[in-house]
Parts: C-alpha cells; structure tokens; sequence
C-alpha cells in the first residue's frame, strides 16, 4: 500500500516541478522577445499594459474611414479594421492558453497587444503600406483561425503543456512581426525600401516573411499535438474502465512525454539550421544582385565622366535640405492655380517648366524640396498607387571650378546618373542607351540634344506611370548664355512624364524668357511662381521659430513681451518675403537688447531696411542710369508715390508723353523690368499698376525736401563781373592804345568766347519731393483741362477732375507753401481762374463719375482752392483786371459762385443732351444749389440787422440750416428747383429731350407720378424717341400700374420687332421683353411672362441673367419639368466664356451680381433630384475655371454660394465638412488680396464657419477638444481679418464673442469688444450730434453679442430713434417676404449672423424649417427690438426703457429712464469712467 500510494505522488511532484521550468522557460522567452522588440524599434513592451478594448478601441480612431472622401481608400482601411479586429480576438485566446497557472505574472496577450498598438501608429502617417498591413493581418489571421474550437474550452489548465508552449511562441512570433514591420515602415529600412525600388513588405530582406513561414510551421505543429492530445483524451476515456490500466498507461505517458519533448528539441534545432540556411541562400543572392547593379551604375557614372564625389555631395545636401526644410512650408501652394495645373500628374503638361523666382534668401530651394516630398508622399499614397516619382536635383554654384561650357552639361549627367541609381528600369535603358553608343562622351553634344538623349531614354513604354520630377537650383549662378541654353532646352524637349523645377532671379528669368537664336520665345513655355508674393506664411512660422530659439528674447518681463510680440507683428512684413533678412534682423534685435538700446531703436531695427539703406541704392542707380532715364523715372515715382489711386501702364504711358510730349521708343513694361526693376514693379494681380517695391522708397521720398530755388529777383545774388586795371610806369600814349585796342575788341570783335569743358557739369538726379511731386501734378492736371483732349493723354482726364482739388491743397500745407516760388504760385492761380472761367475744355473732359462724386462742391475746395489760392495776395497779384473783378464777384456771392460757369455747363449735359444718365449730372447740381443756399442764408443770419455779426455767432446760427437739407426738402421739390434755374441760368428749351430728361430725374428719386406727368409731356411732342415710352413704362411700374406699364411696353416691343435687325435693336428688344415679363408675371400672367423670355433669350442666347430670370419664373410657376429641360440644356450649351457651360456662366455672371441669395430656389427646387448633383459639379467647375480669369471676390462669392448648397440643401454625410472646406478657401483668398471687396466676402465666409461652429457648440455635438480647436480656428480667422481690414475685424469679434459667451465665457467675450464698447461711448462724448446713433448701434451690438439683451435692444432703439429724424430704416427683412421695413416695424435681429433681421412671421418659418431658402441656423438666439414710432410714444423724448424681463424674446415691463441715467448704467457695468469733457457737458445741461 505504501509504496502504491508513493508513486503517483512521485509523479505528482515530477509534474509540479516540470510546471514550474516550463514558466520559467516561457518566462524566459518572453524576456528575450522584449529586449528583440526594444533593439528594433526602441520601444519598450513592459511599461505599457493595454487591454483587449483598449485597441480596438485605437484601432477605431486612427483607422476613422469616416474622415475619407475616397471609396477606394474607404474600403482598404476597412480591411484592415477588419482583419487587425479578428487577430487582436484570436490573440486574446491564444493568450488565455499560454496564461494560465497562478504563477504567471506577466500578461503574453496584454504584450501582444503593446506591440500591435506600435505598429498601429505606423498607418495613420503612411497610407502607403495599408495593403501591406492587410495582408499581413490577413496571414496571421488565417493561421490562428484553428485555434477557435478552444473558444469551446472552459478551462485552459486542462490544456496539454505543449499546446501551451505552442501559444507562447506563436505569440512571440507575433511579437517578432510586429517589430519586424514597425521597423520596415518607420526607421532607416524604409528608407531604403523607398529609394530602391518600391519592393513589398513581403519580398524584402526585412524577416517578415521567414518569421511567416516559421509562424506557419508552429501553426502545423500545433496541428500535431492537437491531434496526439485528442488520441490522448480517447485513450483515457477507455482506460477509465480500469484503475490498474489507467496507471500504467500514466506511467508510459510520462515516459512518452519526455521523449517527445526531446523529439521536439531536435526537430526544432533542424527547422532553425534549414530556416538559416534559406536565409543565407536568399541574402547571397541579393547581395550578387546588388554587385551587378552597382558594377552597372559605376558603368554609367564612367560613361557619363560623373564623379562619384559629386554625386555623393548631391546626395548629402539632398538629404539636408530636406531635413531642414518645415513641416508646413508651402503650405499655401495648392491654392496656387499655376502650380496646381503644373504639379497634376494625371494630366498631360504641355508646359513641364516651373520657375521659383525670387531674390537670394527668399526660400526658393526649400520651397522647391517641398514640392519634391510632395510628389513622393503624393506617389506613394493609396490612391496614386499606379504612379511612380523619381527626382533629382542639380544646384548650381558661381564658385564652382569647371571648364564655364561644360556646367550645364555636366549637371545634366549628374541628373542622369541620380535617376539611374534610384530607378532600376530608368539604370537598364540607359545602360543600353549608351552600350549603343560608339562615343558616349557628352562634351561634343548640344545641351538640347543632350537633355533629349538623358531625360528620358528612348523605348520606355513600360515605364509610362513614372514620372521624372527634375530640379535645377540656382538658375542665377550660370554664367552668360548657360541659364537660357538650359532652358530652351527643357522647354522645347520635356517629354510629357517630365516635371522641371528651376530656381533663380527675376533678372535670370527674363534673360531666359526673350527670344532665342533658334527664334522661339520661352516666356509662354513657363510656369512662373513668385516666392515673395506668396511666402508669408512661411515667414512667419520662420520667425515664430526663430524667436522660439533665440535666448535672449525667452522671459516674462514686460519689455521682452513687447518686443517678441512687435517682431510676430510686424517682422514677417517687414522682412518682405526674405528669410535672410528676417534672421538678420533677430539677430539685430538680440544685439540690441543685450547693449539696453531704446524701443525706437528696436523698432527701427524691426523695419527692416533704413533709409540710409534706400540712399545707397538711389545712389547706385544715379550712377547707372542715364540723364533721360533718371528724368523718366521722376516721374513715374512722382505718380507712384503722391497720386491719389494706382496707375496702370496706360495712364503712367500718358504721363510720361505729358512729360516730353512725344511717346517713349521703349514701351513703359520692358522699361521698368530692365533699368527700374529694383525701384518700381507692375503688379500682375492688381490690374497692372505701377508700385514701389516696398514702402521704403515712399517713405525716403516723402522726407526728402525740395533744394532751394535762386529768386531771380534776388538782387544781392544776381551774378556780377568786376575788373580792375592797373596802370604803372607807361607813357601816355601807350595808354591811349591799351584803350583803343580794347574798345575795338568790344565794337568788332565782340570777345569770341568758347563754352569751356573744364568745368563742372549739372547732372541730373533721382528726385520726388513732395513739394516738386503736387506741383509737377496740378501743372499736369492744367494741362490737361484747358486743353483739348487727344489720345495720348485723355485717359488721365478723370483723375485730373476729380483729385486737382486734392493736389492743390497739398500745396497749401505749411512746408510745401514756403518752398514755392512767387512765380509758381502765380502760375497755379492764372491757371486755376482761366479754368473756373472758361469751361468748354472741361466739358469735354467730363466723366459721370465726376458728377456722381460731387466733385469740386465738398469743403476740400471751399477752402483751400478758393480761400486759400484765391485770396492768396501773393500769388493773385499777377491777375488782370478782369480776372480781379471775377473774384470780387466771389467774396460777394459766395464760394460757390466759382463754380458757376462749370454748374451751367453741367445743368446743359442734364437737360439738353443724353451724354450721361440724367440723375448724375441733377444730382451735382443739386449738391451745387444747396451750397448756394446755405451761402445766402448764412449771409442773411450774419447781417447786422438781423444781430448777429460774422465774429459771434450762437450755437443755434452754426446748425445745419433746413433750407440745405436734402431730407427735408422733399424730392420734386429738389428737382422742379434746378430745373427753374437751369431755365433762367443755362437757357434750357423745353422739348421732348427736355421732359424725357426730367421724367428719368423724378424715376431716380422715386417720384413716379412726377415721372409719369413728365413722361407724357415728352410724348406729345411729334418724333419723339423710343426711350420715352420705356420711360413711361417704367414710370407705371414704379407707381404699381402694371397693366399700365404692359401696354407702354408693347409700344416699345412693337416698333422694335419692325425694324430691321440689328444687334442694338436686338439688344434693345430682348431687354424690352425682359421687363415686360416680370410685370407680366407680378399681374400672373405667367404664360406670357415665360414666352417674353424665351424669346429675349433667343434674341440675346448669351443673356445668363435673363436665364436665370426664365428658371425662377418657371420654378414659382410650378413649371417643374420645363425648369429642368432648361437646366439640363444649360448644362450642355457651350458659353461665350472659353470651357464654360452656360449654366456655369449664369453661375459666374450672377454671382457677381447677386451672390448667394440668386440660387437658393434653384438649389431647394433640385435638392431631392440627381439634378442636384450636377448642379454641385457645375459650380466646382466653375470655380476651377475661373480662377485665374475672375476676381477674389467672385471666386469668393461662388465658394460661398457652394458652401450654401452643400451645408443648406445637399444629403451628403460630409455636407458640413465639405461647405467649411468651401467657406475656408474664400475667406484665405480674399484675405491674400488688398481690395477692400475682397476683404468683405472673406468676412462674410468666415461668418458662415462661425455659425456651423456655434450650431455645434450649442448642440452639444463638440467633444471638449473639438471645441478648443474651433476657439482656435475662430480667433485666427478673427485676428487675420483684423490685420487686414480692422472693420471688418470688428464684425467677426462681435461674432467670436457670441461664441465664447456659448461655450460658457462670459468674461473673454465682455474683454474682447471692451474696445468696441468705449469706442461707441466716445462717438456719444463728441461735439458731433449727428453720429451718435452710430455711437448707439455700437453698443448694441456689443451688447447683443455679450448677451446683455435688454439693454442690446435699448441701445438699437436709441439709434434708429436717431436715424428717423434724417433717415430710412435702411433695412430689409431677410426672409425675402418683399415686406418694406418702415419705422412702424418691429423686428427680430440675430445675435450670431451678420446683419440678419426678420419680421415675426419669417423668424417663425425659419424655426419650423418651412422658409424656402438658406437665411441661418433654426438655432440662433434672437433680439427683439420694437417698433421706433410706438416706443417713441410710450416714453417720451430723451427717455429711454430700461430693465424688465424676457419673455419669449421680448420685453416684459422695465422703466423709463433719461439717457444720461442708462449710460451711466452701462458705463458701471462696463468700468469705464466718465470722460471729463462728458461730465462738464451733463453739468452745463443740468
């Protein structure tokens, strides 16, 4: 008994102590499979821990195919979520295999897991290798797949040791893979992968794939022991019939356990020598594979006479660059339309040259390594997978010691031989290329012929996805003719795979782009990209960089703060696109502070170049240029500099032939780029104007002083000759002949002097003082007006008019006045009285936007032109009688009375010809008689006998009288005023001109039964014009008579269609019938209305307005399926425009004229219809199409009529993102213009992505980190718009307040517009009155937008309560009801959009999602400000409600205070101090 009950306790603890080395064993395993996995990929397994959940749950989030607008793209990374979720499962099993036992500390599956977690990282940056990571999941995947049946087992301790022992190493293996893989995607191995040629994870020498055969024969032998552990369980299941069998069978069991553990050994010791073996074999064979590529690459190295050095050093920089080379550098280049077209490898390129022009230090070899990891990381992504990149790059050096014709050439081998050695197909055909060969040498050889035999080899058919991008650095360090020899070269023979990138100067490139000796003209064959006018952005993440590293600027003291922040300010600008001079200036800047200099001296520093900077380059160019050029350009800078609006080529062509009278040989564009590029330019993207190079030149010129002239009248420095004889020891008769021969010389000879070329010489200099600049120009602008106009100059005839008033009292400033001369004044006033005398010059002169301007008639010539010239004693002293009696006239009547001769000549062009549109010149010679009047009533109220005195004057006497205001005296009253005086002063003769003229007057002032009597009178007269029954017509439209105006039109319609036809007629007709229709339509005559339209539009095809008109009219008619056979036809029809549908057009054409609003019923009507789509690509097209050839801000204005239609109509899931992306590219491309239209649409896109935001935040949809990023996209848009247009600033601070106010800060919003808040109390502490409801709309905006409603609709009703004395409401309700806005209305503002108001019953549609168009979110918050008239009742003048409740929006009860008593309030509440001149003020009233 004893020794029976021994033996299975020998066995017993035999089995315990075989448990415990088989875990140390294992333990051991995992301990080297961690430091393997830590030497591959220095990550460590052991401080991390993931569970299961945790990453699949990383898997979901760097795998989101919900951010993927590619269904390719889409479907491969959900393989891969897909297959990683069912390895990472099996994994989990495999691990409760291999875990089990109390005394296993560390987690096999949780390692697993760490390492996966690795490799996961690896995708999310390298879209290239997800079908290599599918494929290897794949693999895993179906190997572990026989595993499964153990998801059946409940205990795993059941489990045979050597299943266990399988599972750990199949885990370990896992393990190996995964560092195997990381390594490859992500250290030097894939490096090398993607410089060879592209191989796969799977067929490289990287041991992935021997790790999957090796993890392939685990998996079978796991096979086995399933098996013999099945046979086992039988086998006992049978023996359990006996206890004897039982035991013995345990007994040879455990014998039989060892020997297969042996077994085992073995077997696995054989696998590793054949595993080793095969490894050894398949890396000979590589490396002799690699020994013949090298022996033919060093083959063609010696063929092309390449030194190896060279190419190392290529290499070298190549790897450099790039690495110094930003992140976001260039960031803005896929907004470049030139460089988009150039960089698409999907299109043919027939122009495969880009140029990078810019000075030395403006990045242009960064910017171009750029593009060039662009093109690789393009290649190698998922959807570019069928196309390959090879590129290099050759930089040129003016150093460089080579025979000077053989540079290019050899820069081309080096070209060669770096595409050989990076491309194996590009190695073989060249090879054979120059095998082919008797002479390969290069030297003999055109750079023509030899980039054609180079780039690339003939017979490459096969090698058509590979795409050669060639980069030629440092065009400008070629010497003679080497810079074009290479670029004809490339630009007559790039093959279409071919991607050329050059660098180099602006000089360079125009040397390159003139006319060849083979006569082909290079400047249409290239691409240009000027860095400076794009890198920016780029600068200033320089400068945020350099700031970052530099010490002496790190710090919280107040003066380090301020200067880092004037440097992120100002320097980017400043350093004007040159990264050179930005790090100088840094380096200045550290200097300066570490020597205690002064702000003014680190803010001078901060400028950038000095003026003394500016003197040497003047200098140099006084030197270089000649006398006739040096004259030239003073005065090009004279109107570059002092003009009141750009220049274009044209106009500066007319100045310069005022100059000289005759045209310049040279025309002015070729001019500038080669004698005066280093001063002035011509702005491609500004319509051409003629600028400085930077302001620096404005600024030197500007604070140079005129040299003082000699006064001829000057009689101590008149010139004099003096002589002196001495007479010693003569006789006197040798005296008498001294004189008689002297006095002979005088009489005869007369002294025959020769001009002497010894002495100095007047040289002419490079001068525009501003004093020399505003005379040089008001003696233009004379010229012009008292002349008759010729061709040459009549374009400059506008600016004359409308700025010599300007020039003029420029002249009058202090320093320009005493630096002229008595006779120059003279010159101004004889001038200027001829002018105001004698007008029949001006006259023909004359433009309309003169008259719309109201030129002359504004103080600027009250003042300085005539009581500053004209009662200037000095310069009227010349004057002649008559003259002299005129200006008497003057001081009598009046100032205004100057501009009599010009006012009767105007009151002619308005009454007796149809030069220009009636209203214009009515609307100067209105302005004119109000100035008449204000004259003679301040007279009358300054007379003795009426008290008062021209020296006191009371408050009351210096008010705006009625009799001059426009909005008092009622419209007709205005008009029959002028025409009175007209009849007496111009002599006007009353016929059917005479009333056709009048009745278009009473039409533009809204004076329809005016028009209409007018009208008619004009028609009683026999032969009266077409346009007075056009007229008439119009004139019934306007007083609601349509009927009326159908039956005047018919007239009109009728003569036309029987008159031959012509193009004016046709105009005229289609235009005729356009009107007719829409009053067809308002009467419902909409049958009619429609065939008036169609036949306009067959009339006048091209019309896309009265397209649009058709589709509406069709639309509100319920004319469904005609709306889309015309939309569909539109869509087809090709357009004027060059590659346009017309539906594009009509897209384009109205934009710019009604943006937005234009196509909502389109959009809503085709929003459910696969129209919709169609629509969707015709305004992508569009956009596409125009943006080389229409403005920023219609481009702008069609980005955000595409936002609309996605983010208000479109089902896509991506709509929101989709119209942000659209909104986002408006707002960045209006705020890269200076046109203050363009700036406009960019504020009115942002407003758009600050509602999509609020919408969110306020839906709670955001995530917390979601809305940070929306913060922080919200106050760059703010802050960028403010750096550009600081009003348009304004609005989106308002709108960035709300936000914050949304997300719960209360106190950032109240901090953001404290500014704007004491702005508009400050308009409220002035001496004006008549801005204070400005003052007043301030702050209710401030208020509206900091969430202060009650007081926010206060504040609205005290300015509108200021605008209805003197104006309109000015507003329209939003919700297009045609409901007209009087001050009766109440109305609904919101407090997030931009200048939205509603009436009650549009704000309840647009939150029952029933309004048919886009106005904003449903969501918005809303101010409620009543009626201007009932609330004036209510409380009484000077009062104003405060207080009360909300409810519902609106207020409930509040009482009513005095004006003064809530502006305090709101001062309190918003800490801001009384201002003493305010107090003193309320003091005086009090």
């Amino acid at each position: 008994m004893a020794m029976r009950d021994t033996v299975p306790h020998l066995l017993l603890v035999k089995l315990s102590m075989a448990n415990d080395e088989d875990e140390q064993s294992f333990k051991r395993m995992w301990e080297d499979a961690q430091r393997r996995f830590e030497q591959k990929t220095n990550k460590s397994l052991v401080q991390h821990s993931p569970s299961l959940d945790d990453v699949l749950k990383d898997l979901d989030e760097r795998f989101n195919d919900g951010d993927l607008d590619n269904d390719k793209k889409r479907q491969r990374v959900q393989k891969v979520k897909r297959l990683a979720s069912n390895v990472l499962k099996l994994i989990q099993l495999l691990g409760g295999i291999a875990a089990q036992g109390a005394s296993v500390v560390f987690g096999p599956a949780a390692q697993c897991f760490c390492a996966f977690k690795f490799l996961l990282d690896i995708p999310a940056r390298i879209s290239r290798f997800h079908d290599d990571l599918a494929n290897l999941f794949a693999e895993i995947s179906t190997f572990l797949k026989v595993f499964k049946i153990y998801q059946r087992i409940e205990d795993f301790a059941r489990v045979d040791v050597e299943l266990k022992r399988c599972a750990h190493k199949l885990m370990i293996l896992i393990v190996d893979i995964c560092a195997l893989s990381i390594n490859c995607f992500s250290g030097s191995t894939f490096r090398k992968l993607w410089s060879d040629a592209k191989v796969a994870l799977f067929e490289d020498d990287t041991g992935v794939k021997a790790k999957l055969e090796e993890f392939k024969t685990l998996i079978n032998h796991q096979s086995q022991i399933s098996d013999a552990v099945t046979l086992e369980h039988v086998l006992r299941s049978e023996q359990e019939q006996t206890g004897s069998l039982k035991k013995v069978f345990d007994m040879l069991n455990q014998t039989s356990d060892a020997t297969n553990w042996k077994l085992q050994e073995i077997n696995e010791e054989l696998k590793d020598v054949h595993r080793d073996t095969k490894i050894v074999a398949k890396y000979v064979a590589a490396s002799t594979d690699q020994k013949e590529r090298q022996d033919q690459i060093e083959q063609i190295y010696k063929k092309l006479s390449v030194e190896t050095n060279d190419l190392n050093y290529l290499e070298k920089a190549f790897d450099q660059i790039r690495g110094d080379t930003q992140d976001a550098t260039g960031s803005w280049l896929d907004d470049i339309e030139v460089y988009k077209k150039w960089a698409d490898l999907n299109a043919e390129c027939d122009h495969p040259v880009l140029w990078l022009s810019g000075e030395s230090g403006t990045g242009k070899t960064h910017l171009a390594f750029t593009i060039l990891n662009s093109f690789m990381k393009r290649a190698s992504s998922a959807e570019n997978n069928s196309i390959r990149v090879s590129s290099a790059f050759y930089r040129y050096d003016r150093n460089e010691k080579r025979p000077r014709d053989d540079t290019v050439k050899y820069s081309l081998n080096c070209i060669a031989a770096q595409l050989a050695k990076k491309n194996t197909v590009y190695m073989k055909r060249l090879s054979s290329h120059l095998d082919s060969k008797e002479n390969p040498t290069t030297r003999q050889k055109s750079v023509e012929d030899l980039f054609k035999e180079l780039i690339a080899p003939p017979k490459k058919n096969d090698t058509s996805d590979i795409t050669y991008v060639l980069l030629f650095d440092g065009m400008d360090q070629l010497s003679d003719d080497e810079p074009r020899q290479l670029a004809n070269a490339v630009c007559k023979s790039s093959p279409s795979r071919v991607r050329i990138l050059m660098t180099g100067t602006a000089d360079t490139l125009r040397f390159c782009s003139g006319s060849t000796e083979r006569g082909l003209d290079l400047a249409p064959h290239i691409h240009v990209l000027d860095v400076v006018e794009h890198n920016l952005p780029d600068i200033e993440l320089f400068v945020k960089t350099e700031l970052e590293n530099c010490k002496a600027l790190q710090g919280d003291q107040e003066e380090i703060l301020w200067v880092v922040a004037k440097m992120r300010e100002d320097l980017p600008r400043n350093a004007r696109g040159n990264f050179k001079d930005a790090q100088q200036i840094v380096e200045q800047v550290r200097d300066a502070i570490e020597s205690e200099l002064t702000k003014e001296d680190i803010l001078m520093i901060i400028g950038g170049k000095t003026l003394k900077d500016v003197q040497k380059l003047i200098d140099e160019l006084n030197g270089s240029l000649k006398a006739h050029e040096i004259d030239q350009l003073n005065e090009l800078l004279i109107w570059v500099i002092y003009a009141y609006e750009w220049l274009d080529e044209k106009k500066m062509e007319a100045a310069l032939f005022m100059r000289t009278n005759r045209k310049p040989f040279v025309p002015l564009r070729k001019k500038v780029e080669e004698k005066y590029h280093s001063i002035l330019q011509i702005d491609s993207d500004d319509d051409g104007n003629v600028k400085t190079k930077n302001y620096d030149f404005v600024e030197f010129f500007q604070k140079s002083i005129r040299e003082r002239k000699v006064d001829i009248e000057d009689a101590e420095n008149d010139p004099k000759i003096s002589m002196t004889i001495q007479i010693d020891r003569v006789n006197q008769s040798q005296v008498q002949r001294f004189f008689w021969d002297l006095s002979g010389k005088v009489l005869l000879d007369k002294f025959q002097f020769t001009a002497s070329t010894s002495g100095p010489e007047q040289t002419a200099k490079i001068t525009a003082n501003m004093t020399e600049a505003h005379l040089t120009i008001v003696k233009r602008c004379f010229d012009l007006l008292l002349n008759e106009p010729i061709p040459e100059t009549a374009i400059l005839g506008r600016y004359a008019l409308r700025y010599l008033p300007w020039h003029l009292e420029d002249l009058r400033l202090e320093d320009n006045k005493e630096s002229l001369q008595p006779a120059e004044k003279e010159d101004i006033v004889d001038s200027l009285v001829g002018l105001l005398q004698s007008v029949d010059t001006i006259e023909k002169h004359l433009v309309e936007d003169f008259l719309q301007f109201e030129g002359w008639l504004d103080g600027r010539f009250e003042v300085e032109v005539v009581e500053g010239w004209l009662h200037d004693s000095e310069a009227t002293s010349r004057l002649r009688r008559k003259e002299r009696t005129w200006l008497k006239q003057v001081d009598s009547e009046g100032w205004p009375f100057a501009l009599k001769e010009i006012a009767r000549m105007i009151a002619r062009q308005w009454l007796c010809f149809s030069r220009f549109p009636a209203p214009s010149p009515f609307q100067w010679i209105d302005t004119w008689l109000d100035r008449m009047d204000q004259k003679q009533v301040q007279d009358a109220a300054s007379a003795p006998e009426n008290g008062g005195s021209s020296e006191m004057k009371s408050d009351q006497d210096q008010t705006k009288d009625e009799v001059g205001d426009k909005h008092v005296m009622p419209a007709k009253a205005r008009i029959a005023r002028a025409a009175a005086w007209a009849e007496k002063e111009a002599e006007t003769t009353k016929n059917s001109l005479y009333y056709e003229r009048l009745g278009h007057t009473y039409l533009d002032q809204d004076e329809s039964e005016c028009a209409i009597e007018a009208f008619v009178k004009a028609k009683a007269f026999p032969n009266t014009s077409l346009q007075v029954s056009r007229g008439l017509a119009e004139a019934y439209a306007v007083a609601n008579k349509k009927d009326m105006a159908v039956k005047e039109m018919e007239v009109v319609i009728a003569s036309l269609r029987s008159k031959e036809p012509a193009i004016d007629q046709a105009n005229d007709l289609a235009s005729s019938l356009s009107h007719s229709a829409m009053w067809h339509k308002d009467l419902g005559h909409t049958l009619e209305a429609i065939d008036y339209l169609r036949e306009a539009i067959r009339l006048d095809p091209l019309s896309y307005q009265r397209y649009h008109q058709l589709l509406k009219t069709l639309l509100d008619s319920n004319a469904e399926s005609e709306a889309l056979t015309v939309l569909n036809e539109m869509n087809i029809a090709p357009a004027k425009e060059l590659g346009l549908t017309k539906l594009q057009a009509m897209f384009l054409t109205m934009a710019e004229r009604e943006p937005v609003e234009s196509f909502e019923s389109i959009f809503h009507f085709t929003r459910h219809r696969s129209l919709f789509n169609m629509i969707l690509q015709a305004l992508e097209r569009t956009i596409a199409s125009t943006h080389e050839s229409a403005t920023n801000s219609t481009v702008i204005q069609l980005r955000l009529i595409y936002g609309v239609a996605l983010a208000g109509y479109s089902t896509q899931e991506q709509k929101v993102e989709s119209a942000l992306h659209q909104w986002r590219k408006g707002y960045e491309l209006g705020l890269q213009s200076r046109v203050g239209e363009d700036w406009f649409w960019a504020r009115k896109a942002a407003s758009r992505i600050f509602n999509i935001h609020y919408s969110k935040a306020k839906s709670l949809q955001s995530s917390a980190e979601e809305m940070e990023s929306n913060l922080t996209e919200l106050k760059n848009l703010t802050e960028k718009m403010q750096m550009c247009s600081p009003r348009d600033g304004e609005v989106l601070q308002r709108v960035l307040a709300t936000f914050y106010r949304s997300i719960g800060k209360q106190e950032a919003a109240r901090q953001l517009l404290l500014n704007q808040m004491k702005s508009g109390i400050d308009l409220l502490s002035d001496d004006d009155p008549e801005n204070d409801w400005v003052g007043f709309a301030t702050i209710a905006e401030v208020l509206m937008h900091t969430g202060d409603d009650l007081n926010a609709s206060s504040a609205r009703f005290l300015s509108f309560a200021g605008q209805r004395a003197s104006y309109s409401p000015g507003l329209t309700c939003d919700g297009r009801c045609n409901k007209p806005v009087s001050w009766m209305d109440s109305l609904w503002f919101c407090k997030i959009c931009e200048d939205v108001q509603l009436h009650d019953e549009c704000l309840t549609k647009l939150r029952e999602g029933t309004l048919t168009h886009y106005v904003c979110g449903p969501d918005h918050d809303w101010l409620y400000v009543p009626s201007t008239v009932e609330e004036e009742k209510a409380i009484g003048e000077g009062n104003v409600r405060m207080g009360g409740e909300l409810q519902d929006g609106k207020r409930l009860g509040g009482k009513i205070v005095a004006i003064k008593d809530w502006l305090d309030t709101i001062r309190e509440n918003w800490g801001i101090e009384k201002y003493r001149a305010n107090v003193q003020i309320e003091e005086s009233k009090s």
